[in-house]
């Protein structure tokens, strides 16, 4: 039986990779003169903190880690706080998930601060069980599985009673590997990401608004 939906935040629940892309792109060109779109790619979906030691490891990145984290702040709550939509019907979906009594996690490789600014700016924490951000397990981002591990045990559910939302590879990476049914997002955005290990695809939360249809695999 479902027992809890958890959702990734970047990508799924707001359209934040769209206005991360060029600004991100930037400031990782300016810091790795030999930068590209192709290494740009590699990052996506990690938190800043390995970002950060991608970049040292990889590319003998010069600048120390707390201006870098400082960086990236900056530019995230300008994104979080201003810029960033929430994609159509989560809202909806949301409430119909609450009403089903289900509960429902967070579980995003941004840090916790910048979540806490999208559910205070979409008035959702009514609705949020459980966050468990990138910092709650340091150096264990996805793909590692650690951060979905945590969140279904701070949610007292089973995995066999847990359904997650992912819109990149290595977030569903981290999903399956901890042996979760995952729904791929295809957000418009995500083209160039490979999605064909997730059990099933969405394309808009329009599709999964029949909670009693999406419930039939956890029967």
């Amino acid at each position: 039986m479902l027992k809890a939906v958890i959702l990734d935040m970047d990508g799924v629940m707001v359209d934040s990779e769209c206005c991360w892309e060029k600004v991100e792109y930037d400031l990782l060109k300016s810091l790795v003169p030999n930068w590209d779109k192709t290494k740009h790619r590699s990052v996506i979906g990690m938190s800043p903190r390995d970002i950060y030691q991608y970049l040292k490891i990889n590319h003998n990145l010069k600048i120390q880690k707390d201006e870098f984290i400082r960086t990236y702040d900056k530019i995230a709550y300008t994104i979080y706080k201003n810029e960033v939509k929430v994609y159509p019907k989560l809202i909806d979906f949301i409430k119909k998930i609450k009403q089903n009594k289900l509960k429902i996690g967070i579980c995003s490789s941004s840090p916790r601060g910048w979540i806490d600014l999208v559910v205070n700016r979409f008035d959702l924490f009514d609705y949020i069980d459980k966050i468990v951000s990138s910092e709650d397990i340091p150096g264990k981002g996805k793909p590692n599985p650690e951060i979905y591990l945590k969140i279904i045990e701070e949610l007292k559910v089973r995995k066999k009673e847990v359904l997650v939302i992912e819109d990149s590879k290595k977030g569903i990476q981290a999903a399956k590997s901890a042996g979760l049914y995952c729904i791929g997002f295809k957000n418009g955005f995500n083209n160039d990401q490979d999605l064909n290990k997730a059990d099933s695809m969405i394309s808009s939360f329009s599709n999964i608004l029949d909670i009693n249809k999406l419930t039939k695999n956890f029967h």
